[in-house]
C-alpha cells in the first residue's frame, strides 16, 4: 500500500471529511460564477485572426480559431444575503481551528493540505467541463413566434389581488412609489396597481431595460454588457431593508380571436412585399402554387376556378388581357399541346352554344382576313418619323456621350454623364485625410520626408464620380479612392514623356525584354518590335545600369545593303524622344 492510498483511507475515515465539504459547498453558494465569452479582448483576437486568416494554412487556422472560441471570462460576484453568515462562520472555523484542534490534533495539519490538493484537482476537472454548460437558455414559456413571453395571465396574479379578471392579460407598464399609485391610475381605466408580486412571476415577464429600471430604483448596480438572467438573479438576491415601498403598475391587454388579424396581417405582409420585390415574389408564388398542384390536384382545380371566376367578374377587361396573353405564351411553348386543348374547347363550346359559336366565328375569320392583308409598296416614310430615327441617332453619337473625365477622388476615367462637379457639392472631404499615405517630392537626399497636407484628392481635377459621391456623403472612405493607399503622386516634369530607351535608363527593374529588327530604303524606315518576358528579371540599386547590360534587354538588328548612319538611329522612335 503506497502513501497516497493511505492518505485516501485516513480521509475516508475521518470524522472531520462532512465538514470540511460542508464548509466548502458554503463558501460556494456565497458567490454568483457568470460565464462570459463576449468580452473585448475575446473580441479583438477574434478580429486579429480573421484579418490573418490569408496567412495560415487551413488546418492551422482551424485550430486557432478553436483556441479563441473556447476562450471565455469568468465573473464572480457575492451574494450579499451570504456575506455576514460567510464572514461570521469563517471566523468561527478559525477560532475552532486554533484553540482547539491545532492543539490537540497535529495530524489533522496534513490532513487539510492533502484535502486542499484534492478540491484543486476537482476544481480543474469543474473548469475543465464548465464550458459545455449553457447558462444562455430561460426557463420562459415562449410565445408564438419566437422570444419570451411579457404578459401575465389570469394564474399568475389571481392570489396577489383581486381586480384581476379571467378573460384579459396584463403587461408591465411602471414601477412606482406607492405614495404615486393614485396618480398614475387616473392616467387610464386599463391600468391597475399590484404589489408583492413574486419575482419568479414578474422578472421573467419583463424585458432587459424594464429589469434595469427596478434595479435602478433598489440602487442595485447594473452595466450595459448584463443580460436578462444575470439581472434578475441579482434583483432575487436583493433584500429590502431600507428601501422604500413600490408596487407594480400594469396595463390591461383584452383577449381576441387572432386567426382574423393574424391573416389581415399576412395579406398586407403580402402586398408589401409583392410592391417592392414583384420578381422574387412571382417566382416564390409560383413555386408554391406547383408545390400545391403537385400535392392536391383536385382541390388546386377547384380553388383555381373558383378564383378565375371571381377574377374574371370583377375585372373582365384585364381578365381577357392576361388570359389572350397565357394563351400566346402556352402557344408558343407547347404548339402541339395548345392545338390539342384549344380544338378540344372549342368542340365543346360548339356542342353547347353552337349559335354563339357560329357568329364568333364569322367574327374572327374576318379579323384575321384584315390582318392578313399585305400592302406593297409601303408607304414612305414622314418627314416626322425621319426627323426622328435621324435626331436619335445624332443624341447616340454625340460628343458628351463619349467625351471621359478624371474622378478627383479615385483618379478614374468616368464618362461625363456619370460626373458631378467637386466644386458644387457641399461634401466633408475630412475621410480623406490620411496619415503616412502621401510624400512631398524630395529634391536631394537631406530633404525632410513630409505628408501633403489636408484631403488627399487630384486638386487639378473638379469632378467626382457616383460611387466615390456616395461613399463621401455616408462618411466612408471609398474602396477606389487615392487616399485608400493608391495615391503615388504626380510624374515629376523630368519622367514626362521619355522614350522606350529612356524609360529603361530610369527602371530598377528589369521585366521584359526587347528585340528590334529594323530596315531602312531609300527614304523610309520599318522595324518590328518584339518583347518577351525576361526569366531573371534583376533589381537595381544605382541608375542608369551598366551599358553591357543595357545590351541584355534591348538589342537593334538593321538590315539592308546600307550601313545605317547618325541621322538613321536618331529616327528609330524607340531610341529618341517624341
Amino acid at each position: 500500500m503506497n502513501y497516497t492510498q493511505k492518505i485516501w483511507i485516513k480521509l475516508c475515515s475521518s470524522p472531520l471529511l462532512e465538514f470540511y465539504i460542508r464548509g466548502i459547498f458554503v463558501i460556494l453558494q456565497t458567490f454568483d460564477i457568470i460565464l462570459e465569452n463576449d468580452f473585448p479582448l475575446y473580441k479583438c483576437q477574434k478580429l486579429n485572426l480573421a484579418l490573418r486568416r490569408h496567412f495560415y494554412r487551413r488546418h492551422d487556422y482551424k485550430v486557432l480559431a478553436n483556441k479563441v472560441k473556447y476562450c471565455h471570462a469568468v465573473y464572480i460576484y457575492p451574494i450579499p444575503i451570504f456575506m455576514n453568515f460567510f464572514i461570521n462562520y469563517v471566523f468561527a472555523l478559525q477560532v475552532i481551528y486554533n484553540f482547539i484542534l491545532r492543539p490537540v490534533l497535529q495530524s489533522a495539519l496534513s490532513l487539510f493540505h492533502t484535502l486542499k490538493l484534492i478540491t484543486y484537482e476537482i476544481y480543474l476537472q469543474i473548469s475543465f467541463y464548465f464550458e459545455d454548460l449553457n447558462f444562455s437558455e430561460t426557463k420562459t414559456t415562449r410565445a408564438r413566434g419566437g422570444g419570451p413571453s411579457c404578459e401575465l395571465n389570469y394564474d399568475d396574479l389571481s392570489c396577489y389581488s383581486d381586480q384581476v379578471k379571467p378573460d384579459m392579460k396584463y403587461s408591465f407598464y411602471k414601477y412606482v412609489f406607492e405614495s404615486e399609485k393614485l396618480q398614475i391610475l387616473l392616467e387610464s381605466t386599463d391600468l391597475i396597481a399590484i404589489s408583492n408580486i413574486s419575482f419568479n412571476i414578474i422578472l421573467p415577464k419583463l424585458t432587459v431595460e424594464n429589469l434595469k429600471l427596478i434595479a435602478k430604483n433598489h440602487k442595485l448596480k447594473t452595466h450595459s454588457k448584463l443580460k436578462s438572467q444575470e439581472i434578475q438573479s441579482i434583483i432575487s438576491a436583493h433584500i429590502c431593508d431600507n428601501c422604500p415601498k413600490y408596487v407594480y403598475i400594469l396595463k390591461c391587454i383584452k383577449i381576441e380571436d387572432k386567426s382574423a388579424k393574424c391573416k389581415a396581417d399576412l395579406l398586407k405582409a403580402t402586398k408589401k412585399y409583392q410592391s417592392t420585390n414583384p420578381e422574387k415574389y412571382k417566382a416564390t408564388h409560383l413555386e408554391s402554387v406547383k408545390k400545391h398542384q403537385a400535392k392536391n390536384p383536385e382541390i388546386y382545380k377547384a380553388t383555381n376556378l373558383e378564383s378565375v371566376k371571381k377574377h374574371q367578374a370583377k375585372n373582365p377587361e384585364i381578365y381577357k388581357a392576361t388570359n389572350l396573353e397565357s394563351v400566346k405564351k402556352l402557344q408558343a411553348k407547347n404548339s402541339e399541346i395548345y392545338k390539342a386543348t384549344n380544338l378540344e374547347s372549342v368542340k365543346k363550346h360548339q356542342d353547347k352554344n353552337s349559335e354563339t359559336f357560329k357568329l364568333s366565328n364569322l367574327e374572327s375569320v374576318k379579323k384575321y382576313q384584315k390582318k392578313t392583308e399585305t400592302k406593297f409598296p409601303p408607304k414612305p416614310l414622314s418627314s416626322v418619323l425621319q426627323h426622328k430615327i435621324i435626331s436619335n441617332f445624332c443624341n447616340d453619337i454625340s460628343l458628351k456621350n463619349f467625351e471621359e473625365n478624371g474622378c478627383a477622388v479615385c483618379g478614374k476615367l468616368i464618362p461625363l454623364t456619370d460626373l458631378q462637379k467637386l466644386s458644387e457639392l457641399e461634401l466633408n472631404l475630412d475621410v480623406l485625410i490620411q496619415q503616412g499615405v502621401t510624400q512631398i517630392e524630395r529634391k536631394s537626399s537631406s530633404d525632410h520626408l513630409n505628408d501633403v497636407d489636408g484631403p488627399i484628392f487630384e486638386k487639378d481635377l473638379d469632378n467626382i464620380c457616383k460611387l466615390c459621391y456616395k461613399s463621401v456623403s455616408k462618411g466612408k472612405m471609398p474602396y477606389f479612392a487615392l487616399a485608400n493607399g493608391k495615391w503615388i503622386g504626380k510624374v515629376p516634369d523630368e519622367l514626362q514623356n521619355l522614350s522606350y530607351a529612356e524609360q529603361l535608363l530610369v527602371a530598377r527593374v528589369r521585366h521584359n525584354r526587347c528585340l528590334v529588327r529594323v530596315s531602312s530604303g531609300m527614304r523610309k524606315m520599318r522595324a518590328n518590335a518584339i518583347s518577351f518576358a525576361n526569366p531573371t528579371p534583376k533589381i537595381y540599386n544605382i541608375l542608369p545600369p551598366p551599358l553591357e547590360e543595357m545590351d541584355n534587354v534591348l538589342a537593334f538588328i538593321y538590315t539592308g545593303p546600307c550601313k545605317p548612319t547618325k541621322s538613321d538611329f536618331e529616327r528609330i522612335p524607340l531610341s529618341s524622344s517624341s
